[in-house]
């Protein structure tokens, strides 16, 4: 597995939790 690859996978998990975060305050 190539590290850009995993790098993007991490950024895009990272922006997910971000958002669930953000979601599950404003619920």
């Amino acid at each position: 597995m190539n590290p850009s690859c995993c790098e993007f996978l991490l950024q895009l998990l990272e922006e997910i939790s971000l958002n669930l975060i953000n979601c599950h305050k404003f619920q």
